[in-house]
């Protein structure tokens, strides 16, 4: 049975009596496939003749393995992704089928050029990906997943495949300046060349600098990060 194959070292005994003394005894087998091992070379002791002075016996061995196949996982940023490091410590979770005995999860500190491959026994996976992990201050995150479960069959000797893409965009806001007379000031007109500096993180790339001419109604208000 199924269950029988992932033990290794099972024997099983048969005993046939009263056979004919010189009887030339072979054995054969039929109904070996089990669904996710491939059977190796069969060996056998046979053929034997029955003796009426001891008990002969004649072996055959079954050698099972696991079928295996290629369990794939890529992660890249988005078409319209801000060009953001992609954190080391974004975590991703393995189920796999009861013979799997490979990592239960991994970081993208394990993969190699966007990839990450691991052989592994034939069967059904999900692979989810942690998004909380992903997160990079100051950035919206948009996940996806291709399949969108994350659930692949791994077949025999093939390579299935998980691809998860994240979009960043940076989260921005408005920075309003406003520009005014005193209460106690005379009533005069502002310069329009009363100019001001704009410093901002690094990825600001509004204007470094403004002038009274480019406010409306005493205000000027720009997008930023």
């Amino acid at each position: 049975s199924d269950e029988d194959v992932k033990q290794s070292g099972l024997t099983f005994t048969w005993t046939i009596e009263d056979l004919p003394e010189g009887t030339e005894v072979t054995a054969t087998e039929s109904g070996t496939d089990v669904e996710d091992y491939e059977l190796g070379e069969v060996t056998t002791s046979g053929p034997v003749t029955t003796s009426t002075t001891e008990t002969v016996k004649l072996s055959i061995g079954n050698p099972y393995e696991y079928t295996m196949g290629t369990l794939k996982i890529t992660k890249k940023l988005g078409e319209d992704s801000d060009n953001v490091e992609i954190p080391e410590g974004t975590t991703f979770t393995i189920e796999g089928p009861e013979d799997y005995d490979g990592p239960e999860s991994i970081t993208y500190a394990d993969f190699k050029d966007g990839k990450y491959e691991i052989t592994v026994p034939t069967g059904d996976y999900t692979v989810t990906e942690d998004t909380e992990s992903a997160e990079v201050e100051n950035y919206n995150l948009e996940s996806e997943s291709d399949p969108s479960d994350g659930k692949v069959t791994v077949e025999e000797d093939g390579t299935a495949e998980v691809n998860a893409t994240n979009t960043y965009t940076r989260k921005t806001g408005k920075l309003v300046i406003t520009k005014k007379l005193g209460d106690e000031s005379d009533d005069l007109e502002i310069p329009e060349g009363t100019t001001f500096n704009i410093e901002g993180p690094e990825d600001y790339d509004g204007p470094a600098s403004i002038t009274y001419a480019d406010f409306e109604d005493g205000k000027y208000e720009l997008e930023v990060p």
